[in-house]
């Protein structure tokens, strides 16, 4: 019977366990800015706090290329006063957040907030809380 080295074996797993490590690191994990992104919602036309509308925050990744890091979209869903509280993404796995950009619709998708809000990483951070203008949808 041929004899073993296990310390040979202990070391080669050692090696393998450690870096198969990053093969199965949570890519889920994600990190936001402690900076939340207040403000109301209303629609045009009636004058009226937008209940339900949604508010989407579309962050862009540093270096993605076509790879998908999710999530890219978050929704935000404002209350029966058409308040809304944002959280900003800050990194997921190993991809740094570039820029966001800010749209919003009403919850039966016919209005809509024309254009939208663009942010960096910089001007979050500098922040303790972002008070966003009025959307309003039309």
């Amino acid at each position: 019977m041929a004899k073993i080295d296990f310390k040979k074996y202990a070391i080669i797993l050692l090696i393998v366990s450690l870096n198969s490590c990053e093969l199965f690191e949570d890519y889920d994990k994600l990190t936001y800015f402690k900076v939340e992104g207040v403000g109301y919602v209303y629609n045009w036309y009636t004058k009226e706090p937008a209940r339900d509308a949604i508010i989407t925050v579309s962050s862009s990744f540093e270096g993605r290329g076509y790879s998908t890091v999710q999530p890219d979209h978050e929704p935000f869903s404002s209350d029966k006063n058409g308040y809304f509280c944002l959280k900003f993404l800050k990194r997921t796995h190993k991809s740094n957040v570039v820029g966001y950009t800010i749209t919003a619709h009403d919850s039966e998708n016919k209005l809509t907030l024309h254009g939208g809000i663009l942010y960096t990483p910089n001007e979050i951070k500098e922040l303790n809380i972002l008070k966003l203008d009025t959307l309003w949808l039309k």
